[in-house]
């Protein structure tokens, strides 16, 4: 399977509260190699999950992919659908994650730590895989306090 970074971010700005008729939102796909150069070389901080997925969830999020790349369901919104609910709701949406109500993905996946440390919960569970770059010194990070095997 390839590998691609797929992600949700703003378009030409953002609202506040989410809008229906006018988006200022986008899913964007490019391969993992661009992602990977700009972040290894900067020395950044990451944390990357590796889930096991069934050919029929891959495939799933594969379709939704291209999908929503096509046509952004949602509007990027301060309060409203952000990088981390977009990706819990893709990730529900192709059998992966439990499937919550909108709200409770904006609420509770408001920002990345609070998706992360979803995941870091449900590791076991779902045989993920977890692998942290630490990042340079210099620079102050956010600190996740969840222990992992």
């Amino acid at each position: 399977m390839e590998t691609t970074n797929f992600g949700f971010g703003p378009n030409k700005g953002f609202h506040v509260f989410g809008k229906k008729n006018n988006r200022l939102s986008k899913w964007y796909a490019y391969p993992l190699e661009y992602w990977a150069a700009d972040t290894l070389n900067a020395g950044e901080k990451y944390t990357t999950f590796t889930i096991p997925v069934s050919r029929q969830q891959y495939d799933s999020l594969k379709k939704l992919m291209v999908e929503y790349a096509l046509t952004t369901p949602y509007d990027y919104a301060f309060i409203g659908m952000r990088c981390a609910s977009a990706t819990w709701d893709i990730l529900a949406q192709a059998g992966i994650l439990q499937t919550h109500s909108k709200s409770w993905m904006i609420l509770r996946c408001f920002y990345p730590k609070l998706f992360r440390n979803k995941l870091f919960k449900q590791q076991k569970e779902m045989h993920i895989d977890i692998h942290r770059q630490p990042g340079r010194d210099s620079r102050k990070w956010e600190m996740d306090k969840r222990k992992f095997r």
